[in-house]
């Protein structure tokens, strides 16, 4: 019995060292000596101080291991490429459509993310000034497209802007269901935002500026 607690505890010691040459360190509270009799509760103390350590270093490989993508939306691809839509980008960061009243446009870009990693939200900063409440940004959408079948989902959507003459935060927390693993191999992604200008006003007060999208 004592043997074992002795190779047991040994290997504490071995795991303690490695904690501390790459991460938070693990300080034993008991040692014991050979032909010793071990009290449980000391050898218990010394399970829950390695457990402690342990989890303390989880919790800081996750902290390493999130992230976030930043996209800016200069880099958006009108996806109508006529008269109708045209669609302008700014030296001050953002993209806008510059045409006339009734129009119904749509943008594109793709998006890279790391493969294998889990997504957790999507926020997009836009601009909706143009005056009538009834026209928009739709939403953003984050969409993932099969490299086989080329059929199209969306990740991440989000609620449409308001009119506002402050700048506003689309945010979608609930990537849809079965989706939020990024998967390279499978997959390719892209941020597609619909714009909408039915009625009268001016969609070059409807800006897409920057979104975010968050990782772990």
């Amino acid at each position: 019995m004592f043997k074992y607690i002795s190779s047991v505890l040994l290997g504490m010691s071995l795991i303690g060292f490695v904690g501390q040459a790459t991460a938070g360190s693990v300080t034993i509270p008991n040692s014991f000596s050979s032909g010793t009799p071990a009290v449980a509760a000391e050898v218990n103390d010394n399970f829950s101080a390695v457990k402690t350590a342990v989890d303390d270093n989880d919790s800081r490989l996750t902290a390493i291991e999130s992230g976030a993508v930043s996209v800016n939306l200069t880099g958006l691809i009108d996806d109508d490429d006529d008269d109708t839509c045209r669609l302008r980008r700014s030296p001050s960061g953002y993209s806008y459509y510059n045409t006339g009243s009734g129009a119904n446009c749509a943008a594109y870009m793709p998006v890279t993310l790391p493969h294998g990693r889990t997504l957790l939200t999507m926020r997009c900063t836009v601009f909706d000034n143009d005056g009538v409440a009834l026209n928009n940004i739709d939403r953003v959408d984050l969409r993932r497209s099969s490299l086989v079948t080329v059929s199209v989902g969306n990740v991440f959507s989000t609620p449409g802007s308001v009119d506002s003459a402050t700048m506003q935060q689309l945010v979608d927390n609930s990537p849809t269901a079965g989706m939020a693993v990024v998967d390279n191999t499978a997959y390719n992604y892209f941020i597609s935002i619909p714009f909408d200008e039915s009625l009268s006003g001016t969609l070059t007060d409807m800006r897409v500026y920057s979104c975010a999208i968050t990782y772990q």
